[in-house]
Order: structure tokens, then C-alpha cells, then sequence
């Protein structure tokens, strides 16, 4: 199995529960497998499949799913083959050949199909092995039951001794047990993997209305350039609207729904698959047969109806295991109507279950990875960091007033308005509908307007979320005031609202220019250039074979060969998913790439384009030889400089070029200001135009800064960009400046800090000392403006205290008893 993982696969070891799985597979036992979408379930059955002496069957729901997976073996040199509709006669008929002859060793087939074939397949097919895909799809308890499904019980009759394996990446405790009973899996093992998928980012934006959600899109498009996304939308007609949006913006982007027809849909979904287009909007009928490994954002424009669906949806992104954005937009018309779908469906009770624990997850306060393990049994206390609840935990105010103002608005209105008509009274904005009900005459009316419309929709949310205030759904969605939300009204308690945590949704003319622009215009690293010249061969590759360039190469694959630069065909093997077959097929061009960026000769010798170099262990004894009689050159001192306690190192005939310890002080003092925003710096700050070697100097300057502090040179060697520096407290959360009610009140805040403790604030201290530092540099380097007057004040505070300890450094050395003592 290890021999088969790396040859074929290119892979050095399994993920958790694979080699067991495949194991138990062998040995002829069932079992149900829980993986999450990306977490490697295709290796479980598809391994198996070519250690044993036959052909294994494949239960897949769709013919698209079924192409993805057939040309992705196939890409890998397996034969693997797929019987469905689009097929001619004659090739189905060619393919039951080769199953008869044993030729085939993966079959892919739909459920309906494979109820036809029984009886040949039990006749004429040494069936190894049968695996069942979307198992969840078996249970009218699942999110995506399909009835088609539950015929796959009689698999038992017809194969007794061939093991049944069910794989599915979404199944609750109900689910998990109604598939074993589907399936007549009595004795089966079931096995759970972690859903942990911690490369897929999670945020929820609560209240945003379509203005905002727009820009925050698009801020997301410009962002991922040239990288593929998808929108989830809850409607036909919401896809159509956000794509022409989009459109206006200069962004192209699919459309996909159940209302198009079969033809236009393939295409779409193709044009997706093939990177023609980066971007598609789509309702839920898009995704179960979407394999594209390389989607690196996933945005929810309206509430999924379940947790199952929206893991489900956001496992479509990151597959390779890069980073992947998610966001899911949330407002209270989305739970509407989700609740009158659910109260429609056949299966109320389940449904109206399900929303609830989507809206939980949706308005939740604590880490967002935690909810979604726990959903799927998998118990877990961490905070994940990647979350927006953990990058910013809210913060939480006596909210009284504003609640009593809105319930008092409600009751007034005879609890007969809804969400919208409250924010008008309380913002006191004369609609239409507003003068025809005579809201207007209220006592309440315009008693909030000092409050922003979209903060009113974001509290009201979190009232209905704590339960001052619930909804009648069978009243025309009005709102109705709680005994709870009465005991504040009426002053019997208190109420607590979160801290609304504040948004840049500009985005600004040349960020959406981005979303359009070539890789080519943006400004690059080494590893990025060298990305997109893999990328542009990959698209090359791919259409001249007609398949999706992931499967030629994963993103993974040209990330990790642009950043270790092989020089031959044979190093391809120490490159994690380069199995055999690709790299005898696409190991030479993309080695030729490389070998060009990287300057060397390209001339197609055997040194360089031999799949195993059998010379490889004589040249290296050979050099070691060498190595060993060469005179030993006396080191020169110091040939390196240190930062952040990392050392790198500076190649002998430049190191005398520049001052290399100054010029990385001077960026480094750059670097430790950029508080505010990214900011842009001529080369010519550091290396001077005179400098001997200036594009050598420039080119090791850039590896070393881009390393260190994340910034970048410009291709044209022109200028330098350096991110804005990101602070963390002792707990790992993201610095803020202190929020003090003016800035005599940080003054006096500052003072007291130095008094008590004997020393300035800190770095990497708790969140009251790292944000009030933070105030502290940003006063001082003028970021945060102050007038004459002010400055004066801020300057009279700091010379109080000249001896008052700035690091941490200099307190343990102030604290150093005196040497002569």
C-alpha cells in the first residue's frame, strides 16, 4: 500500500485512518467512513482496488463527480472507467469487455444504472470491492436524500462476501446510524476521521445589506486573483442578480442553477473545472460534483438550511490544504424564509431541528471551528485562531437603553411590525409604509436615530439571539416581546449586547481593479513569478489534453516546486504528489521552466532530464571527494546577519557591497513602525544606485526581508513593499489600539500604566498593556493626530519618566544588582 502511495500518488505517508481502512478493506470486512471533503476518502477504496485481483465498483451520485474522479485516475495511470448515460453503445459495451477481462480496476457507476447491471456484473465481473459515495445521500435523515439510494440495501444479496464500504464527509448521529441500516451494514466498523479542516478560514458577517456584502466581495475577488471562488446564493434569481453585479464591476462570473438547462450547465460547471472562468454563483444544486482542488475562497451569500450543507459547501475550498477563505453573510429575511421552507417540506420537525442549529452557529460568540467539530461528535475545547470569533472575541456593554428602546418600539406598535418597520420607528424615517400605519405618531419615533440602521439589524439580531424578542411565524413574521425581554423593558434587568466590531467595506477604485488584473501586473516574489510561469504550462498542459489543469498538477505541487526549484527530473521524487506516472509525463516541461527562471541551461542532456539518474550516488561520492582535497578556505567573520534571532546568510562577493547589518537595522526600524497601513519604500532607501553587484545585492536582500518580514521588491528591482505589522497579545489575539475616550483619557491611561508598573508598556503582553503600547507608538509616530496642544502634553508625560524601562531587556538589566557592590 506505502509502495503504491508514493509511486502512483507521489505521497510519503498516509493521512490518520487511512492505512487502516485500507487494511480492514482488504481483509473482506464493511465499514462506514467519515471523512471531511478533501480528507482523502478516494484513497481508501481506490488503493484497495489495484492491490486486489479485479475490478471494484464505485456508487457515485453524479455523472460529472464520476468524470473528475475517472480522469483524475486516469491522469495518474490507472484504468479506471465509468458506465452512464453519456456514454454510446459502444462504449459501454467496450467497457463491460475489459471488466470481463479483468482490465478494469475501478468501475464508477450511478445507483440507477447499477441496479440495471446487477445481474451482469454477479455473472461476468470479479467484483474486488464495492464502495458506496455520499453515503448520506442513503438517509431521508441526510441533507442530500436521494431515493435512488435505498435500493443499495439488496448489495448484500447479491454479494454476501464482498465488503461494502460507505464514504461520506457530512453525517450527524442520526444519519451515521440510518446508513448502516440502509445499507445492511450490521458488522461494520465505522470509522471517524477528525473534521477539523483548519486551512479553510470561517466568518460570518451579520446584518450586512446588499451594498456592503458587495464590497466585501469584491474585496475578496481582488484578493484571489486569478484563483477560483464560489458564491452560494439561496435563489435562481439571486445568482443572476450577484453575477450582474459583479459583471459591473468588470468581473466575469458563472451562473448556475436548477433552471438552466442540462446543456448550459455543463458548460458552466466545464468552464469552471477549466479555469476559463475563476468565479461562478450558484444555488445548492452546484457542488456535490464539483472535485476541483484548487477553489480558494467559498462565500455564502444567504443562511444554508443546515450545518451538513454548509460544511458540505465550504469543504468545496482548499482541498489541496492551502489556505481557503469561507465567509457566510447572515441576515434575518435568510432565517425567514429557510422557516417557511421548512415549515412547507415533507419533513417539518427535522428541518425547522436543523435551521436552528445553522442560526446558533450563525449568531454564536465563541470559536465557530469548536461548534461545527462538537456538531459532528467531534469534542473539542480549542480555540481555533482562524475563526472570526477567535480573531476577534467580542466585547460586551450594558445594552439596556438600546434594547428598551426597541422593544418599547414594538410594543407600541402592538407587536405587529417586523424587523425593517422597527428600525424605521427607531431611526425615525418617514416610508411609505411607515405614514400609512401612522408609526410615525409613536412616542418612540426616531428615538434611535443616532444609531446606524445596520447597527439597529445587528442588535435586533442579537435580541432575538439572547430571547427578548421572538418572531410569529405564523403572523406574518411580527415580532413579538418575551417575558424576558419584558423584565428588561420594564428595568427588571439588565441587558448585555456585543461591541459591533467596525469594518472597512470601502473598497476603492484600484482594489477592483485588481480582480481583473494579469498576475503579470501585480508585484511578485521569486516564488510567485515562478508560480505563474508553472500555472501558465499547467493551463497548457491541460488544454492540449482536454482536462482540468488541477488534475495535471495541484496548486500544492507548484507552490512547493517554485519554492524548492528542483534542477532535474529525477529530484521530482522529493516532491510530495509527484507520483511516477506524471513525473514520466510532465516531469521534463515544468523542470525545463524552472531550469529557465533559475538561469540554467535547458539543453536536454541526461543529467538533468533522466527519470533516475543512476550516476546520482557516484557524482555525490565524487564531489565529497573533491570536497575533501580542496584547500580549506579560512571562513571571514560574520558573513551573516541575525534577525529575530534567525541567521542568513550573504555569499562572499557581495557581502562587502552595503553595510548588510545597517541597511536590515534600517528596515527593520521601517517594519516596526508600519503600524498603520502597507506602505512602499524606493530600493535606492537601502541600496544606494552605486552599489557594486546592485542586482545581486537586491536579489539576496529581497529572500532575506521576504522572510523575515513578509515584504516584497518590486520584479523591476524599483522599490520595496512592507506589509502593516500585526501585533499579538500573550493570548495570541490580534493587537487593537486602546479604545479610551479621548486622547487626554489615553494620556491619563498611559501615565498611570508607567506609574504603577515602573516601566512603559509591553509587547506580547496581556490585551490592556499590548493595546495601550500600541496607542503609546501610534501617538508617537503620528498616527494617531493630535493637536499642538495635545503633543505637548503627550511630550510632557514621556519626560517624566526618561529612565522608565521601553523593553523587557533593559528592566531585567535595571534590576541587575550593581557590579562594584
Amino acid at each position: 500500500a506505502h509502495q503504491i502511495l508514493k509511486s502512483v500518488y507521489g505521497y510519503d505517508s498516509f493521512r490518520p485512518l487511512q492505512q487502516e481502512i485500507i487494511d480492514h478493506v482488504i481483509a473482506g470486512q464493511d465499514a462506514l467512513v467519515l471523512m471531511p471533503t478533501g480528507g482523502g476518502k478516494s484513497i481508501c477504496y481506490q488503493i484497495p482496488a489495484m492491490l486486489l485481483d479485479g475490478t471494484a465498483i464505485v456508487v457515485s451520485p453524479l455523472i460529472s463527480l464520476m468524470k473528475d474522479q475517472v480522469d483524475a485516475l486516469q491522469g495518474n495511470g490507472i484504468e479506471a472507467e465509468a458506465l452512464n448515460s453519456t456514454n454510446e453503445n459502444y462504449a459501454c459495451r467496450s467497457i463491460r469487455e475489459r471488466c470481463q477481462r479483468g482490465e478494469v480496476k475501478i468501475l464508477y457507476i450511478s445507483p440507477e444504472r447499477l441496479m440495471s447491471e446487477l445481474p451482469w456484473l454477479k455473472q461476468n465481473v470479479k467484483v474486488t470491492l464495492i464502495a458506496i459515495d455520499e453515503a448520506h445521500c442513503v438517509s431521508q435523515w441526510g441533507h442530500d436524500f436521494r431515493p435512488e439510494y435505498t435500493q443499495l440495501g439488496v448489495l448484500k444479496d447479491h454479494f454476501p462476501d464482498i465488503a461494502v464500504l460507505a464514504l461520506t464527509a457530512t453525517a450527524d448521529k442520526v444519519t451515521k446510524a440510518d446508513i448502516l441500516k440502509q445499507l445492511r451494514l450490521e458488522n461494520a466498523r465505522v470509522f471517524i476521521s477528525s473534521f477539523d479542516r483548519p486551512n479553510l478560514s470561517l466568518d460570518v458577517r451579520k446584518a450586512y445589506r446588499k451594498r456592503e456584502r458587495i464590497r466585501t466581495i469584491l474585496d475578496v475577488i481582488a484578493r484571489h486573483r486569478n484563483e477560483s471562488g464560489i458564491i452560494y446564493c439561496l435563489s435562481r434569481k439571486g445568482t443572476e442578480e450577484l453575477a450582474a453585479e459583479l459583471d459591473k464591476h468588470g468581473v466575469k462570473a458563472g451562473i448556475y442553477h436548477a433552471g438552466l438547462s442540462t446543456e448550459e450547465r455543463t458548460r458552466v460547471q466545464n468552464d469552471f473545472i477549466n479555469d476559463r472562468i475563476y468565479i461562478i454563483c450558484a444555488t445548492i444544486a452546484f457542488g456535490m460534483g464539483i472535485d476541483k482542488s484548487n477553489i480558494r475562497f467559498v462565500i455564502h451569500n444567504n443562511l444554508p438550511k443546515s450545518i451538513e450543507s454548509y460544511y458540505q459547501e465550504i469543504g468545496r475550498g482548499g482541498r489541496d490544504g492551502l489556505p481557503t477563505e469561507t465567509i457566510l453573510f447572515y441576515n434575518l429575511q435568510d432565517l425567514i424564509t429557510l422557516r417557511k421552507f421548512a415549515d412547507e417540506s415533507g419533513q417539518r420537525e427535522i428541518n425547522i431541528e436543523k435551521l436552528s442549529r445553522m442560526q446558533e452557529y450563525a449568531e454564536a460568540q465563541v470559536c465557530r471551528r469548536r461548534i461545527l467539530l462538537n456538531y459532528f461528535g467531534e469534542t473539542s475545547e480549542c480555540q481555533c485562531m482562524n475563526c472570526d470569533i477567535c480573531k476577534n472575541p467580542p466585547k460586551h456593554f450594558d445594552g439596556s437603553t438600546f434594547v428598551q428602546k426597541a422593544l418599547s418600539a414594538i410594543k407600541r406598535a402592538d407587536e405587529q411590525i417586523g424587523f425593517s418597520l422597527v428600525t424605521d420607528i427607531l431611526k425615525g424615517s418617514y416610508t411609505a409604509v411607515v405614514k400609512e400605519k401612522g408609526l410615525d405618531k409613536l412616542k418612540t419615533f426616531g428615538v434611535g436615530r443616532d444609531v446606524p440602521a445596520n447597527d439597529w439589524h445587528t442588535y435586533l439580531l442579537q435580541m432575538l439571539q439572547m430571547g427578548y424578542i421572538e418572531i410569529a411565524y405564523g403572523e406574518d413574521n411580527h415580532l413579538k416581546v418575551t417575558p424576558l425581554g419584558e423584565d428588561v423593558l420594564y428595568g427588571r434587568k439588565q441587558a448585555q449586547l456585543s461591541v459591533i466590531i467596525r469594518e472597512e467595506l470601502r473598497v476603492t477604485k484600484r482594489n477592483r481593479q485588481k480582480a481583473t488584473l494579469s498576475s503579470a501586473d501585480s508585484i511578485q516574489t521569486d516564488d510567485q513569478l515562478l508560480f505563474e510561469k508553472l500555472r501558465q504550462l499547467r493551463i497548457k498542459i491541460a488544454r492540449q489534453q482536454n482536462i482540468p489543469p488541477f488534475q495535471v498538477f495541484s496548486d500544492r505541487v507548484l507552490r512547493d516546486l517554485a519554492q524548492a526549484q528542483p534542477q532535474t527530473v529525477y529530484s521530482l521524487d522529493t516532491i510530495s504528489g509527484v507520483g511516477i506516472y506524471k513525473k514520466e509525463h510532465y516531469g521534463k516541461e515544468f523542470v525545463k521552466v524552472i531550469r529557465e527562471h533559475c538561469g540554467s541551461s535547458t539543453e536536454e542532456n541526461e543529467e538533468w532530464t533522466n527519470l533516475n539518474n543512476p550516476n546520482t550516488q557516484q557524482f555525490i561520492n565524487l564531489q565529497s571527494e573533491l570536497a575533501e582535497k580542496m584547500p580549506k578556505k579560512k571562513a571571514k567573520q560574520r558573513n551573516y546577519v541575525t534577525i529575530k534571532g534567525v541567521e542568513y546568510q550573504i555569499d562572499d562577493d557581495i557581502l562587502d557591497s552595503i553595510k548588510w547589518r545597517s541597511i536590515v537595522d534600517n528596515i527593520g526600524k521601517d517594519y516596526y513602525y508600519n503600524l498603520w497601513k502597507d506602505s512602499i519604500y524606493p530600493v535606492k532607501r537601502y541600496v544606494p544606485d552605486d552599489t557594486s553587484d546592485r542586482d545581486k545585492v537586491i536579489a539576496r536582500l529581497a529572500e532575506i526581508i521576504a522572510n523575515a518580514y513578509g515584504a516584497v521588491v518590486s520584479p523591476d528591482n524599483a522599490w520595496v513593499f512592507l506589509p502593516k505589522r500585526i501585533e499579538l497579545d500573550s493570548n495570541g489575539h490580534q493587537v487593537h489600539t486602546l479604545e479610551c475616550k479621548s486622547f487626554e483619557d489615553g494620556l491619563r491611561q498611559l501615565q498611570m500604566f508607567i506609574e504603577e508598573s515602573g516601566h512603559y508598556p509591553f509587547p506580547d503582553s496581556d490585551e490592556y498593556e499590548s493595546s495601550l503600547r500600541r496607542w503609546y507608538q501610534e501617538v508617537k509616530c503620528g498616527i494617531i493626530q493630535a493637536t499642538a496642544l495635545q503633543q505637548e502634553e503627550f511630550d510632557n508625560i514621556v519626560n517624566l519618566y526618561p529612565k522608565a524601562a521601553r523593553t523587557r531587556k533593559q528592566l531585567e538589566k535595571d534590576k541587575e544588582p550593581d557590579k562594584q557592590d
